[in-house]
Formats: C-alpha cells, structure tokens, sequence
C-alpha cells in the first residue's frame, strides 16, 4: 500500500513538472500535493524526500520546500541535471540558464524553423527587452496564430525564469461591445483599481484590438508613457497588442509613435506545402487524442486538405478537420481506428481535389507520419550523388555515374513518389520554354525530357522547403567540393548552367538550389560531348550598347555553334574595369584551357599579359573586331587549330585597322552623402521614381570624401556632364552646382532643376516631374528612403528634441536649415542605432574645451531620443552637428554681405 501511495505521488509530481513554470512554485510543494493525494503533509514529505535520496526528483530549499521530477524536467529542458539539490530558487534558475538548451525552445510550434521563426524572434526579444519590454503589434488576418504565438513564448520564458515569479499573464479579447467594459476592468476608473494593478509584474496581451476606441487607446497611451518613467506606475506591464487588420488603418498617430515594434503573422496560404501538412497531421492528432481513436488518412484526402482554401486561416482549417473527423466518426463508431477517405471532406475542399488516374489509395497514419521520411528517399539519391565527387576517379566517368543516380532519382519521383503530372504542368511548360531559348541560343542540345526533370526536383523543393535547406547546410562542404570539381573539369558547363538559372530565376522567380545546379551540368555535359572537349574559349568586348552581343549571335548563328560569348562595356568604362569583368568572365575556365578575346579598341592588346597572370591560362588578344573578322576567328577555333596557328592565320587575312573615337560626355546628375555611399545611392532611388520615364540621364553616386578632397577636379565632371550635385551637405565650395536635399525639399531650386532637364523633357514631362517631386520629396519621406527606422516615430522624437535645442540654444532655425537639421539628426540617430557613427573629427579635443556649454545643451536636448533608442550622443557626433549649424551661420553671413 505505501509503495502504491508513493508511486501515485511520484507520478502527481511528475504531470505537475511537465507544466512547470516559476509562476505557481506552490503546486510543487509538499504541502500542495497531500492535499491533492489525499494524504498526510508529513507521509508526502517522507516519501518525496525518500525519492530525492534515490536520485529520482530534485529539491530546492525555499521556504517552502519545492520538489520537481528530474525526469520530466530534464526533458522539458533538454538537460542533464547532475546536480539535485539547490540552495534556493536564484540557483535554481542560474543552473537553468547556463545548462539549458533552448535553441529548439519552439520546436513544438509548427514553422518555428520555417515562416515564424522571424516572428518569434522578434516578439521573444521585445518581451524580454529590459526593463519592462518594448510594447508591440502582433497583427495579421483572423486565425494566424498571434495569441497562440504569444502564450507559448510567455510559457518559455517563464520556463526560463526570464521573468519574475510574480508575473501574471492577462488576456483581454475586444469585441464591439465590450470596449467599455474592458477598460474599466483592465484600468479601473478613479480610486477603483483595475486588474493590472493587482500585481507587481503583468503580461498584457490585448486581442482583436481593431475594435478599440479612442479612450481605450488613450488608456493604452498612458500605460506606454508610464513605462518610461517607473516613478509613475508601481506595476511592471509588459504590452502585447494583437490585431486582425492593419494598425495604421485605425489606430490614433499618437499610440502608433509610441509602439517600436510591428510584426505581421503570414497567412495559411502564405505557408509553404510542407508547413501546411505539419499543421494539419498536428490537427489531425490533437482530434485523435479528443475521440481516443487511431486515425488513419487518406493520401488523397491530404493533398485536398492541403490544396484547400479556409476562412480564417487556422481556425477554418480546424473546423473543416474536425467536421471532416465527425463524418467518418458516422461511418466508424466501433473500433480503435477511425479512416478518413475524400467523401468525408466538406464540398468546398473536396472540389480542389486533382483528379488523378495513376495514384494508389495510401491511408496515412497520422499518429506515426512524419513527412521527413518521404524527403529522406530524395536526400539518398542526392547523397549517393556527392559520394562520387570523394572518389578520385576520371571526370568522364564521375559524370556518367552522377547522370544515373540522376535518371534513378527522377525515376523514383515519376513511379515511387508519384509527383502528379498535373502538379507540375505550368512549371515544366515553362522551363521548356526557357531551355528551348537558350539551347537555340547558346548552340546547345537539352532534350525536352530535362524540364520534367528539373519541374520534379522544383516541386519537391516547394514541398520540403526548409527540409532542403537544412539538408544542404547539414552537407554544405560536401556540396562546395563538388561544385568546385564541376567549375574546374567542366568550365563551360558550368557557365551555361548560371545563364539558364539565372535566366530561371529572371523569368519564373524561382533560384535553383545547388543540386539542381549539379545537374544541370552533368546534363549539359552528357548531351553535349562534341562542344565539351573544345579548348579554345571565344571572347569578344566592345564598348556600346548589344554591340558585342550583336556579333557573338550572328557568328554564332552562322557557324551553328556556341563559339564566341560576348562582354558589352559603357561607353567610359576604364581599361582597369574592362580587365576586372574579363577575369571575373574566364574565372570559371579551366588552366589548360586558351583564349582569344576579340576587343574593338587597339589600346586594349595590352590587356594579354595582365589578363595571363590573373587567369593562368593562354590569351590570345585580336583588336579591331568585326563580323567579319570574328567569322574567320570562329571557323578555325571549331577546326580546333592550335592558338598560334589561328592568330597568325587571321592577322595575314585581315586589313584590320582603328580609329578611336571619343566618347561623348553624358549628362549626370550626382549624389553624395557624408554618410556614406549606402544613403546615397537612397537618395538617387528617390530621385530615380520622380522621373516621368527613361530619360539620357545617369543618376550615379559619388564618394563624398573625394568630393571633398578634389572639388571640381572630381573625375566624375571630367568624364561625364553633371548637371547638378545634389546630397545633404555641400561637400566642397567649388562645386557651385551643388543642391542640399533640404533645397529641393523646400523647392527652392525646382526652376533650377527644370532647366538643366530641359532638353530630356516636353512640357507634359516637367509638369509629371514636379508633381512627384512634390509628392515624394516630402520630408518624411525623404527620412523614410534614409532611414531604417520608423519615420512617424522618428520625425516626432527628431521634432521635440530639436524644439528643445532652440530654446537652450536661444535660437529658432528657419526654413533650409530646420529642414537640414532634422534630416542631419534622423540620419544621425540611424548611425547610432547601427553603431556606425562617426568616430573621427579634426580637433575633436579643442572642441571639448571651447564648446563645453554646447555639449551639455545638446545632451539636455536629446534625452527623450537617447531614452527612447538607448543610444549615447557621442562627442563626435555633437562636433558633427555644431559644424552643421555654424556653416548655415556663415553661408546667411555671406549672404548679408553680397546683399
């Protein structure tokens, strides 16, 4: 009888561990649990302390007592406890965070690895963020898992006793008729206190947040301010806002400044295939366990549920499994096992079943599927494949058997997996049109088999997305090797193989994954062995737009074979940057590989040498290139005669000659940024979407400190015709054509701007020009292009600090200079954010000794942003801002003393 009692406690404690987090410590005591058995304090006590001696559950030494069950809490926490008794609950909880494993701390929510594993991130580090968390919205359509999200990573960090014990988690869902009332019970009214108030620490997670009015949000306000200063408020909340719909479709600007962070749960449809069949074989077992049957589910019925389309989301797929589980409960009442065939499927998910005549009924054991079994078939053949890569065995007959293993795994997924034709008809009707392009193109044999082919591996990809992913990551080095192998043995190939999946990717959005590129090499090579053994690689560059690519496609043509590939330079290209594109071009080939490259200017024969040392292998260089000449050049290299041989030959044949012409300046508008070429280059993208249409302009960046440095010597007004410099600081005084960003926000020199596009422009032009330089060149979209950070919440932190500063200050900056400043200090806050701030400035230590009084104002000034973004205004920083102000100064001086 006693052995019985002390099993029955041992198991109570054991189901008690299971759920154990540092909330309710009480339930794990001696006390708590004889009273649940049943039994005397002391008898629980004797035979929990008797299962401590034995090594069967661990103590920790509170007041009171508290017992766990080793077992269950080692795997909860995936570790292995070699120490059982602790002093108290502090050393409890260190011992937990320096043993535990918490890497797969989600595993138990389905696309905690995949599409949530982003999401999870940012709510986890925004909840633990300290000292009280970052308030946050969680928003998404109805029935993407947002409360489940955040009840389950509550749990782990309770788990992790990231929080305090005392932590409560409260849950308040809106409806249009209960804001009222919700408000009043969350917050209370006056002396009447409300549910938060009740404890030191609470988790506020507020659902379907959508149906909140203004008091309720200004409630909400209020609880955020008082954040900020814990002198106002003695609770600790943690805020979680959850929300079917956009926050910016309802929410008052004010709440919306004050909430960091914004995240949004993808849809159902949104999921991949892979994750979708997670989710339901997780519905199906969580049914299984209710009506305590066995279910068994047809593959068919699967790939419905998975086709499927649910109003909302989860929750829609939910009902429809358990409807679906009810009917064929109708038809299977006796037994353990419950098979759930097609018919038990509502309408609406039966009708997107894809009919097909060659695939058995399979009845898929839910309890024990797991989808990675069917992947791990791919992952052997995929194996075997990179297997032959380790033997040092001839290239040709590595390539043979890698085409087998190939021929075996497509033959696996035609007849094994039964990949259903339908499935992958668009995808294999397009491939074939893009191998039947550049097969045409390139001179090349790819049999129409090929796009079933890669359409089969491209679905299995789609299926097991991130399977795949961490299969080629698991086998990374193996992968490399053999790719590595590929681009030395079979170096044209392997560059066909980048033109077809980049031409892939261009046209169908879809990046083939490194297997497939393995495959499409070994094919290439298979089906087109008379090519492969070639040499002698052509190679022909001229400046101009297609002027290369023109002659590659008509010798090409003529001779019905890929000979020459081709490299088109802009017009001022350098020969420095024509060397760098040729190597990055031949850096595939092989060393014993040669090279004629064929250039349409005579200075570039000095290329050879360079070219030589930097790819090790033989170039041949010819100037002067023509049809005509590249025709000649061409025959030979298909008539596989030595190198040598085709120079000599060519150069005897041809009168070629040239003349060099030069180039003509083209108009250029430049953009520079003191804070490096990244802002930039947003600034000429912002720039770039105002233009009505393509217009002869380049709208190029350029380094500010060589602007600086060089002013109008700049190479950039050299080589090209520069309309104006436009950026947010003038970087030199002798580039008089210089435009601050803050001018063409005000529009203080659009008319300037007018009349150097003036010949690039009709009237129609200028007029849809000025309109988007209206509407996008406001100031808080300009911050927006400039910044990362929010710019609502950026440009009303910006405004108040800098009101501030001119009242320490005792001055009021107007008009350029207000504009320039605060687009100087949202830049400057986004270099402190990402740490890359500038450090170095000339004399910074004189500054300190002669602008001591304005260092301290700007600190006083900027509280609310240092606060806000836990960032420090360092004094390079401040001296940054100082110049800034004190060049406006003198620039209005100057402008007194012209007057």
């Amino acid at each position: 009888m006693a052995q019985n009692t002390k099993q029955v406690i041992l198991q109570e404690l054991k189901q008690r561990t299971k759920e154990f987090v540092f909330t309710n410590l009480i339930s794990f005591t001696a006390n708590e649990i004889s009273e649940q058995m049943n039994v005397s304090r002391s008898l629980a006590s004797y035979y929990l302390n008797d299962a401590f001696k034995e090594g069967l559950i661990i103590k920790i030494n509170s007041r009171p007592v508290i017992f766990l069950d080793k077992e269950a809490l080692e795997k909860e926490y995936r570790i292995k406890l070699e120490q059982l008794e602790f002093y108290d609950l502090d050393e409890f909880k260190d011992y937990l965070q320096t043993h535990a494993t918490i890497e797969d701390a989600y595993e138990d929510i389905v696309g905690a690895k995949r599409s949530l594993s982003t999401i999870i991130k940012q709510i986890n580090e925004s909840l633990v963020y300290p000292p009280s968390g970052l308030p946050m919205i969680i928003f998404g359509e109805k029935g993407t898992g947002k409360k489940t999200l955040v009840e389950k990573i509550y749990r782990k960090n309770m788990k992790n006793a990231q929080f305090s014990k005392n932590t409560r988690f409260i849950h308040c869902e809106l409806s249009k008729n209960s804001v009222a009332q919700s408000r009043l019970k969350l917050f209370g009214n006056g002396d009447q206190p409300g549910e938060i108030d009740k404890y030191e620490e609470v988790v506020l997670v507020i659902s379907r947040l959508q149906f909140s009015d203004q008091l309720f949000q200004e409630q909400l306000n209020r609880i955020i301010e008082s954040k900020k200063n814990t002198k106002t408020r003695s609770t600790i909340v943690r805020l979680i806002l959850l929300s079917d719909k956009n926050p910016e479709d309802y929410l008052e600007d004010t709440l919306i400044r004050n909430i960091p962070v914004f995240v949004r749960t993808p849809s159902l449809a949104e999921k991949s295939i892979e994750e979708k069949e997670e989710m339901i074989i997780a519905f199906l077992k969580d049914e299984a366990k209710k009506i305590e049957k066995q279910i068994f589910l047809s593959n068919a019925c699967l790939r419905a549920l998975v086709s499927g389309e649910y109003e909302d989301n989860f929750i829609g797929l939910r009902s429809t499994i358990q409807l679906m589980c009810a009917r064929a409960l109708q038809d299977y009442k006796d037994g353990s096992n419950l098979n759930v065939h097609t018919y038990h499927l509502p309408k609406d998910v039966y009708r997107t079943l894809e009919i097909t005549s060659n695939e058995n009924v399979v009845m898929i054991d839910v309890e024990n599927y797991s989808k990675s079994d069917e992947i791990e078939f791919v992952f052997d053949y995929f194996e075997q494949i990179l297997k032959l890569f380790d033997k040092q065995n001839l290239i040709e007959e590595l390539s043979n058997d890698a085409k087998r293993v190939f021929d075996l795994l497509i033959e696996y997924l035609s007849f094994k997996h039964r990949i259903q034709p339908e499935s992958i008809q668009d995808i294999e009707t397009s491939l074939a049109l893009v191998l039947d392009a550049i097969g045409k193109h390139k001179y090349i044999n790819l049999p129409v088999r090929i796009s079933n082919s890669l359409a089969k591996l491209l679905y299995i990809d789609d299926m097991y997305t991130m399977s795949l992913k961490e299969w080629e990551s698991k086998n990374k080095s193996e992968i490399e090797k053999a790719i590595a192998r590929l681009k030395n043995d079979f170096a044209n190939e392997y560059r066909l193989m980048r033109e077809i999946a980049k031409t892939i990717e261009m046209n169908l959005e879809i990046p083939l994954n490194q297997m497939l590129q393995i495959m499409i090499v070994i094919h290439i090579h298979y089906y087109n062995l008379q090519a492969a053994h070639r040499d002698i690689f052509g190679l022909i560059v001229c400046h101009g737009y297609s002027t290369a690519s023109s002659i590659a496609d008509a010798v090409n043509t003529l001779l019905s074979s890929y000979v020459f590939d081709a490299v088109d330079m802009p017009l001022d290209t350098t020969v420095d940057e024509i060397k760098e594109i040729i190597v990055e071009r031949l850096s595939d080939l092989q060393k014993q590989n040669k090279v004629i490259v064929m250039v349409d200017m005579g200075s570039l024969e000095k290329l050879g040498k360079s070219l030589n040392e930097m790819i090790n292998c033989t170039v041949g260089v010819i100037n002067n290139v023509s049809t005509r000449l590249a025709l000649n050049v061409g025959n030979e290299i298909m008539q596989k005669h030595e190198i040598e041989t085709i120079l000599e030959k060519v150069s005897d044949d041809s009168k070629a000659s040239y003349t060099i012409i030069e180039s003509k300046k083209k108009d250029t508008i430049l953009f520079t940024a003191e804070d490096g070429v990244h802002l930039a280059q947003r600034m000429r993208d912002l720039f770039a979407v105002s233009l009505p249409s393509d217009i002869d302009v380049d709208l190029e960046v350029c380094d500010y400190a060589q602007l600086i440095t060089t002013g109008s010597t700049y190479e950039k007004f050299a080589k090209s015709n520069v309309l104006f410099v436009t950026g947010t600081s003038s970087p030199n005084k002798e580039v008089d054509n210089f435009l601050a960003l803050e001018e063409i926000i005000s529009g203080k020199h659009i008319d300037l701007i007018m009349q150097k596009l003036n010949k690039h422009l009709d009237a129609d032009g200028f007029n849809t020009l000025l309109r988007n330089l209206r509407k996008n060149f406001t100031l808080q979209n300009v911050v927006s292009y400039l910044t990362i950070l929010n710019p609502e919440i950026l440009l009303a932190n910006v405004s108040e600090a800098i009101d501030i500063l001119q009242m320490q200050l005792q001055q009021e900056f107007n008009g350029n200079i207000l504009i320039g400043i605060y687009i100087h200090v949202c830049c400057l806050i986004e270099r402190l954010v990402t740490k890359s701030e500038i450090k170095e400035r000339a004399q910074l230590d004189v500054f300190v000794q002669e602008q001591e009084d304005f260092i301290t104002r700007v600190k006083d000034s900027f509280q609310v942003i240092s606060k806000r973004y836990n960032v420090e205004m360092p004094i390079s920083e401040i001296a940054y801002l100082y110049d800034f102000i004190q060049a406006d100064s003198l620039s209005k001086h100057d402008e007194l003393l012209d007057e």
